[in-house]
């Protein structure tokens, strides 16, 4: 009975110790761009997702290929005020662990040479 015991509380731990080692992902400097669109890459990461916040709530926005990619294409909706900042994170399934870049989104001016 002891043995089993044994063997049970090492496989536990063994598992324990596998669930908590985090791949460390980076999913890079926070970046401005002109416009609704961004591509994104996380490194170091294993399987997960991507999601967005806009002040610590999720929002919707259109990935390609999908949130699990590594690699992704983002587009927002488009946004009525100058500037829309919105947080990326990265959520390993190796840890979990995550990794946040922060992206502000500016509005694409329209061009006005003054023309009545």
């Amino acid at each position: 009975m002891k043995k089993n015991f044994a063997i049970t509380i090492f496989i536990t731990m063994l598992s324990l110790y596998t669930w908590g080692q985090c791949s460390n992902p980076y999913a890079g400097d926070d970046v401005d761009v002109c416009g609704c669109a961004v591509s994104l890459n996380v490194q170091n990461a294993t399987t997960g997702s991507w999601a967005a916040y806009f002040e610590g709530s999720p929002v919707s926005v259109s990935y390609l290929p999908d949130n699990t990619a590594t690699s992704i294409d983002v587009t927002v909706a488009d946004f009525t005020e100058a500037l829309l900042e919105l947080d990326f994170v990265w959520t390993d399934d190796s840890g979990p662990c995550t990794d946040t870049v922060n992206v502000t989104f500016a509005k694409m001016p329209v061009a006005n040479v003054g023309i009545s």
